[in-house]
């Protein structure tokens, strides 16, 4: 029978008896060999915002109080992630992601890709108890020329309505000018996270993946502010952050997630936000032309069979 005190029977295993007469078993990563390197907890840490992240602590270091009200992307600094706004190069591949909303803010944001993979926001839209016409008419005059590879939006907005007439939101953007695609969400918004963090992690060249023009203001002012829910009186510890004046940071959520190669295995059960949304009818069309080319190149190839 175990008292009271510690007992450490192995690396990161820790066994003792709490007041109640429970024996509890604390088991850290460190208990796995292969997961006590520096070089796998720099590479993983990298995905939570670093070893000294509250997310990264609670996780894995079974640090309880470290989410109590703490930042969540405390790794995020005006000075390593935000830098003057330039001419974005023509050739970059550009986005939009709109987070929509009627009682709340409807945020949208820009976004760009450099020859490095580097991911840019580099221009922001926020505005509160617009109608989505005055919406799509702000985002087709701030977007100019520019052509973009998708336009992503949260995938609420395609949900019909009775208040809509039977429409959804997203068919009210797209019927004013503005096609949109539902953006991937986790099921649980922590593993939203993860692509966003791992950018914006200093790589060994001390930049970061993620760069945002100083000139969007309110999404910086997000990212300073977004914290973890307090813990309850009684202890218990909530995984999620307070939900408040986010509607940006969704957005760059939704892109680093687009922008993830990882996240095509998680979205396997939902449509692919890099597909464009197309009504019914149209995508039944498209199957079909798809279907008859691929009939005629398989007898084509059958041609040439020995």
């Amino acid at each position: 029978m175990i008292t009271g005190t510690h007992k450490r029977l192995m690396e990161g295993i820790e066994c003792w008896e709490n007041r109640n007469g429970v024996v509890v078993l604390k088991v850290h990563h460190t208990a796995d060999p292969g997961k006590r390197s520096d070089e796998w907890i720099e590479r993983e840490s990298a995905k939570y915002g670093g070893r000294k992240s509250a997310f990264w602590r609670s996780e894995y270091d079974i640090d309880f109080g470290a989410r109590r009200g703490g930042l969540v992307f405390s790794i995020f600094s005006p000075d390593r992630h935000c830098i003057p706004p330039f001419d974005v190069p023509e050739e970059w591949p550009k986005y939009r992601v709109i987070d929509p909303g009627f009682r709340n803010a409807c945020a949208c944001a820009w976004f760009t890709v450099d020859y490095d993979g580097n991911m840019l926001l580099y221009r922001e839209l926020y505005k509160q108890g617009w109608k989505i016409e005055a919406l799509a008419s702000s985002i087709k005059a701030l977007s100019a020329r520019e052509r973009y590879e998708m336009t992503l939006i949260d995938p609420s907005a395609f949900a019909k309505t009775l208040a809509g007439g039977g429409r959804s939101v997203s068919d009210l953007f797209i019927e004013n000018g503005v096609p949109v695609s539902p953006a991937y969400r986790a099921s649980h918004k922590k593993d939203q996270f993860f692509p966003l963090n791992e950018l914006l992690v200093p790589r060994e060249n001390g930049e970061p993946c993620f760069k945002v023009f100083n000139s969007c203001e309110t999404f910086i002012a997000e990212m300073l502010q977004y914290r973890w829910k307090e813990a309850r009186d009684d202890g218990f510890e909530p995984e999620e952050p307070v939900k408040v004046d986010d509607h940006l940071i969704d957005c760059v959520l939704y892109m680093a997630a687009a922008l993830d190669p990882r996240r095509v295995a998680e979205t396997a059960k939902v449509r692919d936000p890099l597909r464009p949304w197309y009504s019914g009818s149209e995508r039944r069309r498209r199957m079909a032309d798809e279907r008859r080319v691929r009939e005629a190149v398989t007898g084509r190839m059958k041609e040439y069979e020995p």
